[in-house]
């Protein structure tokens, strides 16, 4: 639910300040950055490019976008986006080193996409496994083991999760990596994020449930219309940030994020169940 996605990006994009240089490797001077510039947006829209040359199979031009975008990136490790190209382009061309059995230069670019820094998306989402898993069927047990002691220091919530699949691989135990094995955290995160309009509506009928002619109709309604703001908020936040790159300073994007974020997981359902609750007043 895109929804849930936005709601466990703000505990990261509330830290940021988001492009401080502290949080880049071996950068010591932060450039001043007044908007989206074209090598930004080429830089912001390199996985598209590089996701589209990989389905298609055409590997010779991923490796190609792929150099690119590690380029682009040491232009910017200051960037929000320096973690996601370290770890997308170094992921990437591991899988296309496996489809030439190719395992030494696999190896290598899993260990360098685990020493990725970290970024807004991969330390609340988390990374995309697919090459971690590729190479534990290979049993490669100790590239896949730093690989994941690199992502346990960025992946925020998820330290139990990644240390138990370390300790099962040093056991010689099968070992299923699924990014949606939540730790404590993450599932009374998930779980918050699903009930929020069950909260919402909750609140509003024992508030408001002695002038309503039937009181059993309104939280069914009201309930609906929570988690149809919610997705509809969730769907549309997106666009709304992307549309605002270009007349919003890159300095306060992440703020900008941030709001939509909030919004559309906490204010939409609210004021969703709030025009329920007055219609359902009017009629009383």
């Amino acid at each position: 639910m895109p929804t849930i996605r936005l709601f466990l990006i703000l505990a990261l994009l509330h830290h940021l300040p988001a492009f401080a240089c502290e949080q880049q490797p071996q950068c010591s001077d932060c450039p001043e950055t007044s908007g989206l510039t074209a090598e930004l947006s080429r830089f912001y829209g390199m996985e598209s490019l590089i996701g589209e040359a990989y389905q298609d199979g055409d590997y010779d031009r991923v490796k190609a976008l792929s150099r690119e975008y590690l380029a682009l990136a040491a232009d910017h490790k200051c960037d929000w986006n320096y973690g996601n190209a370290i770890h997308f382009s170094h992921r990437i061309l591991g899988l296309v080193s496996l489809e030439t059995d190719d395992v030494a230069s696999a190896r290598q670019h899993l260990i360098e996409a685990g020493q990725s820094p970290g970024s807004p998306q991969l330390d609340s989402f988390g990374p995309t496994l697919d090459l971690a898993r590729a190479m534990l069927s290979r049993g490669e047990h100790e590239a896949v083991v730093e690989y994941l002691e690199g992502i346990r220091s960025f992946w925020e919530g998820r330290e139990e999760t990644v240390d138990d699949w370390i300790q099962r691989i040093q056991r010689g135990e099968t070992v299923d990596l699924h990014p949606n094995q939540h730790g404590t955290v993450g599932t009374l995160t998930l779980y918050f994020s699903l009930a929020w309009p069950l909260i919402v509506t909750a609140i509003f009928w024992l508030g408001t449930r002695r002038y309503l002619p039937n009181r059993w109709s309104f939280p069914v309604f009201s309930i609906l219309a929570g988690y149809i703001a919610m997705a509809v908020g969730g769907i549309m936040a997106g666009p709304v940030v992307v549309a605002l790159m270009d007349i919003v300073s890159v300095d306060l994007l992440a703020y900008v994020a941030t709001a939509a974020a909030f919004f559309s997981q906490y204010g939409l359902p609210v004021l969703a169940v709030f025009l329920i609750a007055r219609v359902f007043k009017r009629r009383a």
